[in-house]
């Protein structure tokens, strides 16, 4: 089937915001601040500029512990040591991505957050993302290859390559973009988007360690590290730009010294002059630290000075600076004020000595010149023109430009279409002559930036979308997914990745018809589409009740009818508007929350409707803790059975056994070791804790598999690192995730019609694999099969051997899921060897698939 792409907006905005949104610097905790925030939102429905901040709550608030705490980042390394030494004792095929894969159609897959390029070659570059890790090219963009993907978190703030030796990389692991949203949770300051310090790798990205820069969340803003400059002169010796000061290596990373105390976001070096260095302070109101400032170092970073600029130290926050290449004297410098718009364009013509500011008033960092908002804090960057010091570019939502310095300014792209809103760093390549610019929607570059019809997009292939959800059709050949920021993506056999739906993409879903989708944006805005025409269903007309951010709902088919949970549980029929919506609970309304306490997740019995779960989150600044509720008479009587099992923790998922309704599963999203995930077998009368060896991170979603005549009963869970099954009747989980990268996963999904397994991850988009066969010896057999790829990476052939003698098939996948070969096989012919050319097509990253019967199984293959 073919859809029309739709651009649903279903958050109404404006051009004007009536009411500053509020900060963390009056509350006391996490919960305090959602509050006042909800309370901002509800007052101020027309406003722009806090979707980033939402966001961040939510992603929190699933992370905190009964104490309001987020964990210190020694709980990741922890974890992600015990994931990589579980070891996998059952046989199992491995994951290969589904998409969505970037192209110019979907405008937009994910936050690239830097870019660095290589000294020598312009054909290779590595593009940093603030949730899919690290890439690399070497052919300009046409095709990337993932590196990095068993970092603890694949949050990338910067990358930094040494210029004398290419192959030694310095990565900043954190996400600074969100620099400034604090949560006070039990009164001590936590940071949403926690850092892991300076990462170095010294054969290009294939192995990375950690630094002698180690960071811990409990440092609250000073985990966070950003821009690294490596000394060209004296490449061991490493300057970082960080919540803690700046920081200084002078043997590759082993040692730092702290140079300088003021908080800081990004360096830049003089072009003529490699001693002289400039540094931005940033002042973060949210929790009044640091200083608004430029800083300058003559020696190479070893000591500082703050600079006479002008730029107010506690009324303005974060602050770009930049050097024109052609005339050195000449710089910048652009600022964003407490409102995270516009504070000032400043200007200095002997090296920082002395500045002017701009009178121009045009609001460079709003969608239009007289725009009232910015999300300066959170997206912010400039660059001087390489051959004229008078033409600067400044992107914030989009990009303006000046041509005499700053007097005059134009914008040079619309809010809405040649490139993705939010510019996060703008860069030059002297080696190809092109400008780059990392935004939300991935990276754009361009010969001519005057024009605007120059600037493409570059992210071709990579798979780094932020999904919530997906939706699965029954026959597997059609996928939806919900992201972060780009809408909802829809794919059939037959057609590449469309954008279906504006806003952030949450839930789907996907009818037995396959002629009819469900989408939804954040707090649960749900509508479906429908031969080419969409429809509202909800929330209600009468706005009495909302949607958590994510909303759960799902389809019944044996009942026709869609299942919604936001403060009550509602029903409506299939293709129904929600002018049919019927409520079916009557849970109390919350006076403070003007709705019934949201659901965070809800499970409708397959088999018998009747039986329905719904999980209500916590509200620990009210003393209500998780509730869980059940009825077996379709919503007429609603018992709650948690009996405060689950304490603050967030409930994120609910399975129910489809051959029996009483059987059921509830995932926790926590930090507290085995507390992860339960079972109950008699509608919640009594509970069994399942979690058993779980690592300690939380679980956010869970699925059975059923027993049948192929296969054994088999349990899913997804977690903020790796996927893991338990069989029947057993009590140890098992790691499955092997390609897949370090990254939270969202949602499973089981498609029972091809026996695969599907994973949305927060990220790295969708992946795929077999699902868990264990009853079949040949399976076993099959899957514990050894095979060789070699070499690996390959150059011009790639010769496979396995020791399977019933493999009937290759295939070779790009990493856009394209087959690129097929090739038949005899009986035996792997045993002794199988070589396959190679030469002709792109390099980047591929993956090959083993096939035996239904059975498969993959290897990842890198391509020179």
């Amino acid at each position: 089937m073919r859809f029309y792409s739709l651009l649903f907006i279903l958050i109404v905005c404006s051009k004007t915001i009536s009411a500053q949104i509020p900060t963390m610097a009056d509350s006391k905790n996490i919960y305090e601040y959602e509050q006042r925030f909800n309370e901002w939102r509800a007052e101020n429905p027309d406003s722009k500029g806090w979707k980033w901040l939402a966001r961040q709550q939510e992603e929190i608030i699933r992370r905190v512990d009964d104490a309001g705490n987020l964990p210190a980042s020694t709980v990741f390394i922890e974890a992600n040591d015990k994931v990589n030494k579980m070891a996998r004792m059952a046989a199992q095929s491995a994951w290969k991505p589904a998409g969505p894969y970037g192209n110019t159609n979907l405008f937009g897959i994910g936050r690239a957050s830097c870019i660095a390029f290589h000294p020598t070659d312009s054909s290779t570059h590595y593009l940093g993302f603030g949730q899919g890790g690290i890439w690399k090219t070497t052919n300009g963009g046409k095709s990337y290859t993932p590196i990095g993907d068993k970092l603890p978190i694949l949050r990338i703030s910067s990358l930094a390559i040494d210029p004398k030796n290419p192959e030694t990389i310095y990565a900043s692991v954190g996400d600074f973009a969100y620099i400034g949203y604090d949560l006070y949770s039990a009164d001590r300051k936590r940071n949403t988007y926690y850092g892991l310090g300076v990462y170095k790798s010294t054969d290009g990205g294939k192995n990375w360690a950690r630094t002698g820069l180690n960071r811990n969340l409990t440092e609250q803003q000073n985990s966070l590290t950003r821009s690294l400059w490596v000394n060209p002169s004296s490449t061991s010796e490493v300057v970082v730009a960080s919540t803690q000061g700046i920081q200084k290596t002078k043997d590759g990373g082993q040692t730092w010294m702290k140079v300088s105390d003021f908080l800081t976001s990004q360096i830049i070096a003089h072009p003529s002059k490699p001693n002289v260095l400039f540094a931005s302070g940033i002042y973060i109101s949210s929790t009044r630290q640091g200083e608004a400032c430029v800083l300058k170092s003559i020696d190479a970073g070893n000591t500082w000075a703050k600079l006479e600029t002008g730029i107010p130290p506690r009324n303005a926050q974060r602050v770009e600076i930049a050097i024109s290449a052609s005339n050195p004297s000449t710089m910048y410098a652009v600022s964003c004020n407490l409102s995270n718009n516009l504070e000032g364009f400043y200007r200095s013509d002997n090296e920082g000595l002395t500045w002017k500011k701009s009178i121009s008033r045009t609001q460079l960092l709003s969608d239009s010149p007289t725009g009232s908002y910015g999300q300066g804090l959170y997206d912010l960057t400039i660059l001087v023109h390489p051959t004229n010091p008078e033409n600067v570019i400044v992107g914030g939502l989009v990009l303006f430009e000046t041509k005499d310095g700053g007097n005059a300014w134009s914008q040079m792209v619309p809010y809405s279409g040649v490139i993705h809103p939010d510019q996060h760093y703008l860069a030059y390549n002297q080696l190809n002559k092109t400008f780059y610019l990392c935004n939300d929607g991935g990276l754009y570059a361009s010969k001519n930036i005057n024009i605007p019809s120059q600037w493409r997009f570059v992210s071709n292939d990579i798979n780094v979308t932020s999904c919530y959800r997906l939706g699965i059709s029954d026959d597997g050949s059609d996928i939806i997914t919900g992201a972060q920021d780009n809408n909802s993506f829809w794919k059939d056999e037959a057609n590449p990745w469309v954008s279906l739906y504006g806003g952030d993409g949450m839930e789907c879903l996907i009818l037995p018809n396959e002629q009819t989708i469900y989408m939804s944006a954040q707090y649960g805005s749900i509508a479906y589409l429908s031969k080419g025409r969409y429809f509202s269903v909800f929330p209600p007309n009468d706005g009495t009740d909302s949607g958590e951010w994510t909303t759960p709902f799902s389809a019944v088919p044996t009942s026709n009818e869609i299942y919604i949970a936001g403060g009550n549980v509602y029903k409506v029929p299939f293709e129904q508007p929600r002018t049919a919506l019927k409520k079916i609970s009557n849970f109390p309304v919350i006076a403070e929350f003007r709705t019934p306490q949201l659901s965070s997740a809800m499970a409708v019995s397959k088999s018998n409707p009747a039986n329905i779960y719904v999980a209500k989150r916590s509200r620990p600044l009210y003393g209500v803790n998780s509730e869980l509720f059940y009825t077996a008479n379709g919503g007429t009587d609603w018992a709650e059975i948690g009996r405060g099992l689950f304490g603050t923790s967030y409930i994120t998922s609910l399975n129910i056994d489809p051959d029996n309704a009483e059987r059921a599963w509830v995932a926790l999203s926590n930090f507290e070791e085995g507390k992860k995930l339960f079972l109950t077998s008699d509608g919640g009368k009594t509970w069994q804790n399942v979690s058993y060896n779980l690592p300690n991170l939380p679980v956010n979603s869970v699925i059975f598999q059923p027993e049948d005549k192929q296969r054994a009963g088999v349990l899913y869970v997804g977690m903020d690192i790796g996927v893991y099954y338990l069989l029947e009747g057993q009590n140890e989980w098992k790691l499955m995730n092997e390609n897949l990268p370090n990254v939270i996963i969202s949602e499973l999904e089981i498609n029972a019609a091809t026996n695969q397994l599907f994973a949305a991850t927060f990220g790295r988009g969708v992946w795929q694999t077999d699902l868990i066969n264990e009853k079949s010896n040949a399976a076993n057999s099959f899957y514990e099969m050894q095979i060789t790829a070699f070499p690996n990476p390959a150059s011009d052939f790639l010769t496979v051997k396995c020791n399977f003698d019933e493999v009937t098939s290759m295939r070779l996948i790009n990493s856009r899921g394209e087959e690129i070969k097929q090739i038949s096989l005899k009986k035996k012919e792997l045993r002794f060897g199988k070589t396959i050319e190679v030469s002709n097509i792109p390099s980047g990253l591929y993956f090959l698939t083993l096939s035996s019967g239904n059975l498969n199984k993959t290897v990842r293959i890198l391509k020179e």
